[in-house]
């Protein structure tokens, strides 16, 4: 291990995260589990090839904690001006995470689309396979691409993406239709 890959825990109302950093930009973000342990066991595993050696901080340089935290609470929250690092993806899933990073809020997008937006409309699945090894959730909003007649796959599984974009949908439909859907601690999160 050569660099220090620096991380910090966020408690959220869903469970607890964590963030990484190198170089004053985001590397990577675990969602939200149970158990801290698990949470660090993710962590360390989704971060493996990176070739650092993990250093505990306080905080963070961008200061995520609260608008990590309103995410999870189901507050309109914005995740496109934090800078991250793509540096050790190949460049096509560079360009498939670049473009899903400017998919806006409560909207998405599918396979198809994305391919065609990089310019190879015949990539749907590269795109997917590209999704899968997607290291910033919520930064660059995999969950928001969904296949042409399904929600798609999803690496963290698909409970998790049809959290998250209930949580942004939620958002948008009205406060009778949503009333009590985000109430804490009633996501089957992993352990």
């Amino acid at each position: 291990m050569n660099k220090k890959l620096y991380f910090r825990w966020i408690e959220t109302s869903l469970g607890i995260s964590i963030v990484s950093w190198q170089n004053d930009k985001l590397v990577s973000f675990t969602l939200p589990r149970k158990k801290r342990e698990t949470a660090l066991l993710h962590f360390i595993r989704q971060c493996e090839f990176l070739s650092a050696s993990p250093h505990e901080e306080k905080n963070d340089p961008f200061t995520l904690e609260e608008p990590i935290q309103k995410y999870f609470e189901g507050q309109i929250v914005s995740f496109v001006s934090y800078p991250f690092s793509l540096e050790f993806y190949p460049p096509f899933t560079r360009k498939v995470l670049e473009k899903t990073a400017l998919i806006p809020y409560g909207t998405t997008r599918t396979y198809g689309e994305i391919a065609r937006a990089i310019g190879m409309p015949r990539a749907c699945r590269a795109v997917g396979q590209s999704l899968g090894k997607n290291l910033l959730p919520l930064f660059i909003p995999c969950h928001r691409v969904i296949a042409q007649n399904s929600l798609g796959g999803f690496g963290e599984g698909l409970w998790m993406k049809v959290l998250l974009l209930s949580i942004e949908l939620s958002n948008f439909t009205p406060h009778f239709l949503r009333q009590g859907a985000l109430q804490k601690n009633t996501h089957p999160l992993v352990e």
